[in-house]
């Protein structure tokens, strides 16, 4: 099962809706059991009792065999980003990156997006410049494979051609 294309209920989401949930739930024809734990400052967080295992969870998730819902551990759940390959999980964090200010096409190769009007200027530096530099890296490898070369012998030749153009601009 494949957690984020499965139909899901998450308790935090339906609290928001619904101010009271009740202890039993019949859904379906399924009986779910919601539970109760404290919080550190004093407060209450209510959970799902997964209906397989009776393990405490946030969220539980639909699935075609034995009981109708599950947790993800009964339903051998795993995310996307689990089936990603390393290359692609880390072009999927940059563009995460992007994402948060607003930029959603054009992938690392656009101009990086331009400071949102709620973000302080030091923060957004900060993570611009983080993340410029994380995505150097990653065209740095991705061009270093593709070329069959050393990621040292990459960088070690680029400089070379940036001296060489340097001095026939004079």
């Amino acid at each position: 099962m494949i957690c984020d294309l499965t139909t899901q209920i998450d308790i935090r989401k339906v609290a928001k809706k619904i101010s009271d949930i009740p202890e039993t739930i019949h859904f379906e024809g399924e009986r779910i059991v919601t539970t109760w734990t404290r919080t550190n400052f004093g407060g209450r967080r209510q959970w799902f009792l997964c209906p397989s295992c009776d393990r405490r969870c946030a969220i539980i998730y639909r699935r075609g065999n034995g009981p109708l819902w599950c947790c993800r551990i009964c339903g051998s759940g795993r995310y996307l980003s689990e089936h990603e390959s390393p290359h692609q999980r880390r072009l999927s964090k940059l563009l995460k990156v992007r994402k948060r200010f607003g930029q959603n096409e054009g992938g690392i190769i656009a101009p990086f997006p331009p400071k949102p009007k709620s973000m302080h200027p030091t923060k957004y530096n900060r993570i611009r410049k983080t993340s410029l530099k994380l995505e150097l890296d990653f065209l740095l490898d991705d061009m270093a494979e593709f070329l069959k070369m050393s990621r040292d012998d990459l960088t070690e030749f680029l400089v070379r051609k940036k001296i060489e153009a340097q001095t026939h601009q004079l």
